[in-house]
């Protein structure tokens, strides 16, 4: 099946500047795919914390409670700011608020359960939302263009004028109203081979692969750092990559919830 292109976004720049909240289908795809590998037992419990929050009908659309005002006080950070052509992603590139360091408080938290169902509720929702962040590849990108932001963009229509905007925004578009639909498509598409080697992993190694692609393939036939003009050809060489980074991050974002919400 070929299914339309697709990727995780957020609602905020790399700097904490508004955007429209148009990554919103992006977080519930990745959280659609994570439900659909939940063991019962997980799901049960997923969808208990969910109802506690008493604010959303379904896990999938939690996940973009993260990019909300009140979200972004407690963690903005939901990046890591790299160099060009540096080495691989380490803690030690990720300072307190960075999106690597928020993942590990909140799985903590959790994890817990002598915390309240409150509290676990809502680290819930902020490690479904990481999960997704880590895998979008401008999220784990260059710090002096601010993620893309100040790679301007013309050549794709009067509704994306950035670099960033364009793999957080423009190959969405057609994809809006349609997220739990697509969801169903990639979590089809999933290898089971794929499936293993996915969870067998841990967050630096999702970061790093999230790195590799902004290497390869994002600055790929672009000027820069000024303005580029891009056609319907870079959306389509980026297809393929754009799709798998969704299926690895709901298939990790379920074997994570698996393994924290099973009883020992």
């Amino acid at each position: 099946m070929t299914v339309a292109l697709l990727l995780v976004g957020i609602a905020g720049s790399f700097f904490g500047a508004a955007l429209p909240p148009w990554g919103f289908p992006g977080h519930r795809t990745v959280c659609e795919i994570a439900w659909r590998e939940l063991t019962p037992e997980a799901r049960a419990e997923v969808r208990r914390l969910t109802q506690a929050r008493d604010e959303f009908d379904t896990f999938a659309e939690s996940c973009v409670w993260a990019d909300w005002t009140q979200a972004k006080a407690i963690h903005n950070a939901h990046w890591v700011n790299l160099q060009p052509g540096g080495p691989e992603v380490t803690m030690a590139d990720c300072p307190t608020d960075c999106v690597l360091r928020h993942l590990e408080t909140q799985i903590d938290s959790l994890r817990r359960t002598t915390n309240s169902d409150a509290v676990r509720a809502r680290a819930l929702m902020f490690v479904g939302h990481f999960v997704g962040d880590i895998h979008t590849p401008l999220h784990v990108a260059y710090g002096h263009d601010r993620g893309g932001n100040n790679h301007e963009i013309e050549g794709l229509g009067p509704d994306v004028d950035d670099l960033h905007g364009v793999w957080d925004s423009y190959i969405t578009r057609d994809q809006r109203g349609q997220w739990r639909r697509f969801g169903q498509a990639l979590h089809e598409d999933i290898n089971p081979v794929d499936r293993t080697l996915w969870a067998e992993s841990d967050p630096l190694v999702w970061a790093n692969e999230s790195f590799r692609v902004v290497e390869d393939y994002v600055y790929e036939n672009l000027e820069g750092p000024g303005k580029s003009r891009l056609g319907a050809g870079y959306v389509e060489e980026n297809r393929r990559t754009v799709e798998r980074q969704l299926k690895k991050a709901g298939a990790r974002l379920g074997a994570l919830l698996n393994e924290v919400l099973t009883t020992p």
